[in-house]
């Protein structure tokens, strides 16, 4: 499943600002964080469009600023579309340790960072798309409700190859305590979900192609690549059934042959610990059309 986002600067910069209005709106100054950066930088990117010189941004800003920038604005998008018309005390200091951190990821520390917190607002916002409620003061990364049935999910956002195996079996056992506190138990079910793009693509680079689906297609064998890997971790006998899958988020740049310009690629791949035939794995499928691409 894959969401890219080949907006001009123009709109972008545009939709920006928007999500610029809609944090000051609920209470959040956003301009001495990270966000008031890229609200910066895709000003300078949108006029140099509007210009037809785009060459002059180089001027401002080093190409690594940008790409950052386009990828960090995308995940904000994502999370004002999906959280934006909330208004709970919960989400808004959520969203305050999510605006935490260096404007470039490279430069944020090894501690919890706000990227952290955006993961799960990302996830988050998905699910509150796709109609579940979602308990923002819940120690869960995230909690959500939807016909009689409680979904837990809790992020990891890989940075390290040496730490993949602790983050999954962490992720897990976290999941099956969930349940074990949870009001209904019997009525719960989790996901693990992993942001790998930090190990597949650790130098940020372009994944290039005709076009996104080709991009996407690329995107895909990397996670064929993570699966083949690191599977193993929660492909095991006597995993809690409740458990039923891996949602690996993939966050990368592109660029495609014929467009020179970059956009951010969001790819979703859900690996299945359940087995087919289980009434569980039909849960998963349903579970998992929040990650299928709305925009």
């Amino acid at each position: 499943m894959q969401i890219s986002s080949t907006q001009t600067f123009v709109n972008a910069s545009k939709e920006l600002d928007e999500i610029c209005k809609w944090l000051g709106k609920i209470g959040i100054g956003f301009s001495s964080t990270r966000v008031g950066k890229y609200k910066e930088i895709f000003a300078v990117l949108a006029e140099a469009q509007l210009a037809n010189n785009l060459d002059a941004y180089s001027k401002a800003y080093s190409p690594m600023e940008f790409i950052n920038a386009i990828m960090e604005r995308a995940q904000l998008a994502r999370i004002y579309h999906g959280l934006g018309g909330l208004d709970e005390p919960k989400l808004i200091e959520r969203i305050k340790k999510a605006l935490r951190g260096h404007a470039l990821f490279v430069m944020d520390n090894d501690n919890r960072s706000g990227r952290d917190f955006s993961l799960e607002l990302d996830v988050a916002a998905k699910f509150a798309r796709s109609g579940y409620e979602i308990d923002f003061g819940h120690d869960a990364d995230v909690k959500g409700t939807r016909d009689g049935l409680c979904i837990f999910v809790e992020c990891k956002r890989l940075k390290s190859e040496n730490k993949i195996r602790e983050n999954i079996k962490q992720g897990l056992k976290q999941l099956k305590n969930r349940y074990k506190s949870a009001d209904d138990p019997a009525a719960s079910r989790g996901l693990l979900a992993l942001s790998i793009g930090k190990v597949v693509n650790p130098e940020f680079g372009f994944m290039i192609g005709r076009d996104s689906i080709e991009i996407g297609q690329k995107c895909q064998r990397h996670a064929d690549v993570f699966l083949s890997k690191y599977s193993r971790y929660w492909l095991y006998e006597g995993i809690d059934q409740r458990s039923l899958g891996v949602a690996m988020l993939m966050d990368t740049p592109g660029k495609t042959t014929d467009r020179d310009l970059p956009f951010s690629l969001h790819e979703v791949v859900i690996s299945n610990i359940v087995g087919r035939t289980s009434t569980n794995y039909a849960q998963l499928i349903e579970i998992g059309k929040a990650f299928e691409p709305t925009r």
